[in-house]
């Protein structure tokens, strides 16, 4: 699933875990866990400069694609931060020395090492230091430990399986993007994927007859050729999580939503709320609350629900508390 998405963004580590169970067939919260310390998929920076799960075979060509663009970004703000050649150097060699070994530490104690010798990790310096040794093939995440979130070397868990010439990790790209998000457009592929429009448009070019395109007032809309399929299943509810690709992979997002909502399930700074989904269209929001041997969820609808639609919601709701193995409780 992470590979045919090509990504799933996951800086909402929970969050993240539950995009994943809603969409497979039966699958937990551990399973999900122990998927990742068997090196199947990685949670590291990836696109926009945001944590993303990513099929290990894939994260080294597309740090590769990704990486230079928002490195150069950074520098700025490296250099607001005082995070100079000469910091950055010093931080490298206490990160492979901490990590060397097939080692997996939690941030806080990386932190406190990195303190210990005269690396500051305040003020957002320990973070960037992580994002930029990340994007430079330095470390990537590891499981967690308790709610402690870890790291270890890029190179014990990722197999660095050589590179790709960039035209093909483009069509790559591209056509991951419209076949696990279509049916999308070429802005929406641009804002996915945070490269440039030129770039995005050597991608699509380039897997353009491997995809249908649909023509909607003016507008090219481009998916698996197998999608209008999907058209006849039967209406469904589903609870989203935070920061769900149904919403948030889109330039556009009026398909699945009123605009005037978007303020409201999208906050200014970036943060995009769990979400009611039913028959494609969100309705609301819902949030959690997790009990000692049980899960509370209340739910915001947006409209007057009816009796049919709080039943398919109460369903999901249930697959929820599967997911977590707990008991849910549903308050409107």
């Amino acid at each position: 699933m992470v590979k045919w998405f090509g990504g799933i963004q996951a800086q909402d580590y929970p969050a993240a875990k539950w995009a994943l169970g809603l969409r497979l067939k039966n699958i937990t919260q551990t399973q999900i866990e122990s998927e990742i310390a068997a090196k199947k998929f990685v949670r590291t920076w990836m696109f926009r400069g945001t944590l993303h799960f990513i099929a290990a075979d894939d994260v080294n060509w597309m740090l590769d694609l990704v990486a230079p663009g928002i490195i150069s970004k950074f520098k700025s703000r490296h250099r607001e931060l005082g995070l100079t050649p000469d910091v950055l150097a010093k931080a490298e060699k206490v990160i492979v020395t901490m990590l060397s070994g097939d080692k997996v530490i939690s941030r806080k104690n990386l932190f406190e090492e990195l303190e210990l010798n005269g690396v500051a990790t305040k003020d957002q310096k320990g973070i960037h230091l992580m994002l930029w040794a990340s994007y430079n093939k330095l470390i990537c995440h590891g499981p967690t430990e308790g709610k402690q979130f870890t790291y270890t070397l890029y190179d014990d868990w990722i197999a660095k399986n050589g590179t790709i010439p960039r035209e093909e990790a483009l069509a790559k790209l591209a056509l991951r993007y419209f076949t696990g998000h279509g049916p999308a457009t070429l802005q929406d592929f641009m804002w996915w994927s945070g490269l440039g429009v030129n770039d995005t448009k050597k991608g699509l070019e380039a897997v353009r007859s491997q995809l249908l395109i649909e023509t909607v007032e003016g507008q090219e809309y481009f998916m698996q050729p197998e999608l209008p399929e999907l058209k006849k299943t039967s209406v469904k509810a589903f609870l989203l999580p935070a920061f769900d690709e149904f919403y948030l992979a889109y330039k556009n997002r009026n398909i699945s939503l009123e605009s005037h909502h978007h303020s409201t399930v999208a906050s200014v700074n970036g943060i995009f709320f769990p979400t009611i989904v039913v028959g494609n269209r969100i309705v609301g929001l819902w949030k959690k609350e997790i009990k000692k041997n049980s899960v509370l969820i209340d739910l915001k609808a947006f409209i007057e629900l009816k009796n049919s639609q709080k039943d398919l919601i109460a369903k999901a709701a249930k697959d929820y508390g599967r997911f977590l193995g707990m008991k849910t409780e549903v308050i409107e």
